[in-house]
């Protein structure tokens, strides 16, 4: 399976950014952590491992940043 491909759960994604499966889930409505909606009555994701890791090392970067 090629990195581009996998997929994460917002739990692994939570777990993998140090944050709530919550945030997760606010950072995906707001366009932040491109996701794929599944369907159903409840609000489910899923992200690409490549997007979520992007997103750790941006945010990493800023925070390097603000610490200068």
């Amino acid at each position: 399976m090629q990195g581009n491909k996998v997929t994460l759960s917002s739990g692994e994604c939570a777990e993998m950014l140090g944050v709530s499966r919550e945030t997760v889930s606010r950072l995906a409505r707001q366009g932040l952590l491109p996701a794929t909606r599944l369907g159903g009555s409840r609000a489910r994701y899923r992200f690409r491992a490549a997007d979520v890791l992007e997103l750790a090392s941006s945010s990493a970067q800023r925070n390097e940043v603000d610490a200068a």
